[in-house]
């Protein structure tokens, strides 16, 4: 095995390191899913008329008005508040790049 990749198969593998990567990309990982779900969450409660013994009564406008938007929950609500000019092209260009990280 060369060299190089025998040292740098060795840093990678080093225990500290290694807890060091896997903790910072666990992290890394949560707060996005954070992000994303808080994207999807906030606009569907605001499409919520109340509660039931099943859990939150959605408007049929959820469907109408944000789902049609796109196949993806998140990507539907993101187009949906740049609608209500609540963000623009530059904030979904930097979910994007959030997103490619990931």
């Amino acid at each position: 095995m060369d060299k190089e990749v025998k040292a740098s198969w060795e840093r990678f593998l080093n225990p500290v390191s290694l807890k060091n990567n896997i903790i910072t990309a666990s992290v890394h990982s949560m707060a996005f899913e954070m992000l994303k779900s808080s994207i999807e969450d906030k606009i569907r409660e605001f499409f919520t008329n109340g509660f039931d013994e099943n859990g939150p009564l959605v408007s049929d406008d959820y469907k109408l008005k944000v789902l049609k938007l796109n196949r993806s929950r998140t990507y539907a609500s993101l187009l949906w508040l740049k609608q209500h000019d609540a963000i623009d092209d530059a904030d979904i260009e930097v979910y994007e790049r959030i997103k490619r990280h990931q």
